[in-house]
């Protein structure tokens, strides 16, 4: 219900932009406050959800970097084992590292990710292609 709500706003501050195009006077500033709610609106729009990320790699991995269409997410602890809720689905990579082993990066696509569920990065960096998204 919430979307349909916004999805109304956003056609209503659609037209509205429309009909306000090219006036002058309080009609122009009331125009000016429409696109940051169309932004605002936007985003709502595109929300999918959150879900919980569990990592458990082996021996003692650190989580160099995950990012989230491209920018880096801003973490309070890199160790693992390590659980990280909260996260707003989209297309993820997680960049493990530890200090004697070759690092590894995982790619983490919105499209396999639900509301609510809690997903697990595990395996063991001393082993090849163990570390594994599920």
């Amino acid at each position: 219900m919430l979307k349909e709500s916004a999805a109304r706003a956003r056609a209503w501050c659609e037209a509205a932009s429309l009909a306000l195009a090219g006036t002058s006077g309080d009609l122009e500033a009331l125009g000016s406050r429409l696109p940051p709610l169309r932004a605002a609106l936007d985003s709502l729009l595109s929300y999918k959800g959150e879900f919980r990320l569990k990592i458990g790699t082996q021996p003692g991995v650190t989580v160099k970097d995950l990012r989230r269409r491209g920018q880096s997410v801003t973490l309070k602890d890199r160790q693992t084992p390590l659980l990280l809720e909260d996260l707003e689905i989209d297309d993820y990579e997680i960049e493990l590292s530890h200090p004697k082993y070759p690092g590894v990066t995982l790619s983490i696509s919105a499209s396999t990710l639900a509301d609510g569920m809690t997903y697990s990065v595990m395996g063991d960096l001393r082993k090849e292609g163990s570390i594994q998204f599920r």
